[in-house]
Parts: structure tokens; sequence; C-alpha cells
């Protein structure tokens, strides 16, 4: 009796979690990112945001949306760090790709990190949010010119409408990935930006799972 109690309490109140992967080069703003994630997302807040250094490993955070738990997994950036990236994408269910969009100098360095990761194949055909960071200087350029730049505006063109459902479930899947784009202005001081390409994500997730 008692296993039927709970298993109906499990199902009544049980949350279902998605997990998020924060990459992009180092000094991007990833950190920065997460903890204001957790600032507009949860009770306690984030770090300090003037607090922040640079990831070695790992940094992780909680946050609920649209009645759904996420689990965000920030990953350093260095060169050296960027090795360790494939250990984390047959487990995720979402990518958030930021870039440090008024540092034109590292562009290319992007955009070959970028092709890298849509080349593996352990990450399978998960929505990728591209968030063009660090917006409020004057440097910057908006999400749309930085896709053109990435050469993958026509990735974007061709899921605009998020067709196909990411079968993150079925590892058989992954031989073909047909991912999911979507590009977001963001400037992670500010959180501005942000709440749109989480909630995407989060949706997105939940009408195709």
């Amino acid at each position: 009796m008692f296993g039927l109690f709970y298993g109906l309490w499990q199902w009544l109140f049980s949350k279902t979690e998605y997990r998020l992967l924060i990459l992009g080069l180092d000094n991007a703003g990833k950190t920065t990112f997460l903890e204001q994630l957790k600032n507009q997302f949860t009770p306690q807040g984030g770090m300090a945001l003037d607090k922040i250094t640079p990831t070695v490993g790992l940094n992780i955070g909680r946050i609920e949306l649209s009645g759904c738990k996420v689990l965000v997994w920030d990953l350093g950036g260095q060169v050296n760090l960027r090795k360790i990236w494939d250990k984390y994408y047959s487990e995720t269910h979402a990518v958030c790709f930021v870039i440090d969009s008024a540092d034109p100098d590292r562009f290319d360095e992007v955009k070959a990190t970028f092709t890298g990761l849509m080349e593996n194949s352990a990450l399978g055909d998960v929505p990728i949010m591209i968030c063009a960071n660090k917006r409020d200087k004057e440097t910057s350029i908006p999400s749309q010119q930085l896709v053109v730049r990435l050469g993958i505006e026509a990735m974007i063109k061709q899921t605009s409408q998020g067709s196909r459902p990411p079968h993150y479930r079925n590892p058989a899947s992954r031989a073909e990935p047909l991912r999911v784009y979507r590009p977001f202005d963001t400037t992670a001081l500010s959180g501005e930006g942000m709440r749109d390409g989480i909630t995407w994500v989060v949706e997105y997730l939940k009408a195709n799972s």
C-alpha cells in the first residue's frame, strides 16, 4: 500500500529534470551566465558577480523553470579544458554556447571551436542555444550577424521551425543528427536576454520529449 501511495506521490509532485551544458571560449561570460541564471530562477541567488574567477573544471547550478528542474553544467573554456567537453555530451539535453560578441579577434577561434563541437557525433541532435553575449559593449555585434560570421546561418534557417524533436534518449538516433539552433542577444552581467533563451530551451524540450 505504501508503494502505491509513494508511486502516486511521485507521479503528482516529481518534476522533470533536464541537463544544460554551458560551453564557449574562456572569458566569454559562461560562469557569469550561470550565476545570473541562479539570480533569476532560485530563491538563494548566485555568487556575487564581482567575485567570479575563471572556471577550472566544472561549476554546477540548479534552477527551476516552467515546472521543470534544470541542472546546469558550466565547463571551463581554456584550450586545455575543452578536451573534457565531450565527456558530458551524451548526458546533456541541450547546449548553451556563449560567445563574447565584442571580441572579433577571437571569432575565428570561436568558429573553429563551434564547428568541432557540432561535428562530434556524441552530442547527438540536442537543441543549441547560441548566445551573443556582452551586448552591452560598444564593439559587440548582434546575434544574427554573429551566426553569419560563424558560418552557421544556413543551419539555423534549416531548423528554425524546430520540426524534428531531439532524440536524446535514443543513442541509435545520433548517427545522423539534425539539430535545432536558436541565436539570442544576451548580457550576462545584467541578465538581459537570458530569460528568453533559457525559456526557449526548456519549452522546446518539454514539447519534444
